[in-house]
């Protein structure tokens, strides 16, 4: 998900309010409890298939395959861009320096270490991250409940019927 926890979520419950953010909770993990569902269908009539595209060439062809591998590494460029960007728009929002410098050095270090290393050393990474990012959230959330707020400044309502219309596409 990456960027999309940074920017998506806190944007999406700001225009839609709590609603929007279930939705878009709902339709973010929605493929992946699909995918599970379909993939003891998937293993059986492709008991030797590692991953989609070879399933893909097995049963619809080769040039449906490379169609689909073509399409995978567009969305796999445009996801890594994204996720570039927003390293970049993070840096410069919280220290207002320019994020260039800290774009290229995260892809320098990402490209070589991935590359000694391979999948195995980005999985490790990730599970780092992943503590990391419990330990920021306990944090967060032990600094929220100790923060006193006005009642006077306080939203007055509690959702925006602006979001409505929104949530009907959000899933597709």
């Amino acid at each position: 998900m990456g960027s999309g926890i940074l920017f998506s979520y806190p944007q999406l419950a700001t225009l839609a309010g709590l609603q929007g953010v279930i939705v878009y909770a709902v339709a973010s993990a929605a493929p992946i409890l699909i995918f599970a569902w379909l993939t003891p269908i998937i293993r059986r009539k492709c008991p030797e298939g590692f991953v989609l595209t070879e399933w893909t060439r097995q049963r619809y062809g080769l040039i449906t395959a490379l169609y689909l591998s073509a399409l995978t590494l567009l969305t796999l460029f445009l996801y890594m861009v994204a996720e570039l960007s927003a390293i970049g728009q993070v840096v410069t929002a919280l220290t207002g320096l320019n994020g260039l410098p800290v774009v290229i050095v995260e892809a320098v270090v990402t490209t070589i270490y991935t590359s000694l290393g391979g999948f195995k050393i980005s999985f490790i990474t990730d599970n780092i991250q992943g503590a990391l990012i419990v330990g920021l959230i306990i944090i967060a959330a032990i600094t929220l409940g100790s923060a006193e707020t006005e009642p006077s400044r306080m939203a007055t309502h509690l959702h925006s019927p602006r979001g409505y219309p929104h949530q009907l596409f959000l899933p597709l």
